[in-house]
């Protein structure tokens, strides 16, 4: 789903990426249930981020701020 080639060179990420971590909940990963977030533990939140990072540091770091 990403492509981080061209997103390094348009420096614009993909519009049906951005409505996929939206729709996921990837901006609320560590956000108690409570307040609409996942309630991921640190060790769960670090998983998805190095995950994601094997792919596009940029998108993980647009995810794990």
């Amino acid at each position: 789903m990403i492509n981080d080639w061209e997103f390094t060179r348009t420096l614009k990420l993909p519009d049906h990426v951005w409505v996929f971590l939206k729709k996921e909940g990837f901006f609320g990963i560590i956000i108690p249930k409570i307040y609409g977030g996942l309630e991921f533990s640190a060790f769960a939140h670090s998983e998805v981020i190095s995950k994601i990072a094997s792919v596009s540091l940029s998108v993980a770091t647009m995810v794990s701020v």
